[in-house]
């Protein structure tokens, strides 16, 4: 079926070129010469004419959470914002399915206009040729938004999701046991070798350990080594000749997955411990810092504020500074058009609006504090003077992460290597019952094999 609809698509293509070529053919070839030549002089990227809404109309709206629980009942807020200003366009909010849902969904033309996608979907269902083309809105998206972020949701030089909502994994820290060890509670360490500085002098002056890293087998441990390893110029893998490959095996790598040992060393019981864990071991002061999304200052003012909690970036190394993430963006059926598009770009673009980032702010509703509490950030990166940020800049630092934005898990070849290789290498450092150069051989020696029964 979807070879069905990609020749279909093709066919469509080659009519449309045909019907613009014949009044001058060699401004065609010129055209579809420059195409080849960059993306941006394409013609599909000048601006998409998208009308105001003038008559009633219907839209879906699909998220990735049920539309009843906390997290869907704050996004109605929005929504029922967007409604009072546009009053021709209803829109109503669906349960988001999986990736294959979607995509049958997309096949039937039985999809919602307005899509939620995380940035593996987008890639996905974009590369079967079943999302809207939204390039021409690029430039626009990169003067709210950080490039990188933009950049996320592009498959071969297209940009198939408009930013919205997310999170990246940053450093939160527990401001009392800093004073305690004679650390300023408002200077958050801004490299590896300052962390593991900071560690140590607390320590030396409290019963807490500074740093608690996962090293259980699983995935919290990809997470929190990828930032590290990247930092010093290494890679898990690479693409070479088209082809992906282990790429840990070198001295950068090497000393990557040395500084990991050194803080899973530090912390006991590190090779048992998931995020959970080290989140549990923050929550009681055992451990002084911790990294994990903004979840990690909402635990700590569930359980009544037990400490004043910083924040800051994820530290940096020689080659920079990276953060893991999770970006959601708003896509769009391929063959959506008329009303139902221009109101559907109403939507997105309205989403995008600070008014409605903050609203997101306002939280999921929890019934063991009767609170509400921010379950992710909004995107844009002029968010620092709304009410809520000012009120509470420690969330500043999960967009301000988004400039630095990685996927640790890159692709389906990759994620069989995380788990059947990576991580059980990443255990044992976490234990102490490898070196880093041996670590480093045997992911190379196992990895491999598994990358080519994906070629």
């Amino acid at each position: 079926m979807k070879s069905m609809l990609k020749i279909v698509l093709m066919v469509v293509l080659v009519i449309s070129l045909v019907v613009v070529g014949c009044s001058n053919d060699t401004e065609t070839t010129e055209s579809q010469d420059m195409d080849s030549q960059s993306d941006t002089s394409s013609t599909e990227d000048e601006p998409m004419q998208v009308d105001e809404v003038t008559e009633a109309v219907d839209i879906n709206f699909q998220i990735a959470w049920d539309i009843e629980s906390g997290r869907g009942k704050n996004i109605q807020v929005a929504i029922d914002e967007f409604m009072l200003q546009n009053p021709n366009i209803t829109v109503t909010m669906i349960t988001g399915g999986d990736e294959q849902q979607t995509i049958t969904s997309l096949l039937n033309d039985a999809a919602p206009e307005v899509i939620q996608l995380a940035v593996k979907p987008v890639k996905t269902i974009a590369a079967e040729g079943l999302l809207l083309d939204l390039s021409s809105r690029e430039a626009e998206y990169k003067e709210i938004f950080y490039p990188t972020l933009v950049d996320f949701f592009k498959t071969d030089g297209k940009l198939y999701g408009a930013p919205w909502i997310g999170h990246t994994i940053e450093l939160i820290y527990n401001k009392d046991l800093f004073e305690a060890a004679g650390l300023d509670p408002e200077q958050p360490p801004k490299t590896w070798d300052e962390l593991m500085e900071f560690s140590e002098q607390i320590e030396a002056n409290t019963d807490a350990i500074g740093l608690g890293m996962a090293g259980q087998q699983g995935n919290d441990a990809i997470w929190m080594s990828t930032p590290i390893i990247k930092s010093y110029g290494g890679e898990f893998t690479e693409i070479v000749d088209g082809k992906e490959v282990v790429a840990i095996n070198t001295p950068e790598g090497i000393k990557g997955l040395q500084v990991y040992q050194d803080f899973a060393m530090k912390y006991e019981g590190a090779a048992e411990k998931n995020g959970g864990n080290v989140m549990e071991d923050f929550r009681n002061s055992k451990i002084a810092m911790e990294f994990q999304g903004p979840w990690g200052v909402t635990d700590i003012w569930k359980s009544g504020d037990l400490f004043e909690v910083g924040t800051g970036l994820m530290p940096a190394g020689p080659d920079g500074r990276y953060a893991d993430g999770g970006p959601y963006g708003l896509s769009i059926p391929v063959n959506l058009e008329g009303v139902k598009l221009d109101a559907a770009m109403a939507l997105i673009g309205y989403l995008q609006t600070p008014e409605a980032q903050e609203i997101i702010m306002q939280g999921e509703y929890d019934e063991a504090t009767d609170a509400y509490y921010p379950y992710r950030v909004p995107m844009r990166t002029d968010m620092a003077d709304s009410d809520f940020f000012q009120e509470n800049p420690e969330f500043l630092v999960f967009i301000e992460g988004l400039e630095y934005i990685i996927d640790s898990f890159p692709t389906p070849a990759y994620n069989q290597l995380a788990t059947e290789v990576i991580t059980v290498e990443l255990n044992k450092l976490a234990s102490g019952a490898t070196t880093p150069e041996e670590a480093a051989q045997s992911i190379e020696e196992n990895g491999n094999p598994i990358l080519r029964t994906f070629d």
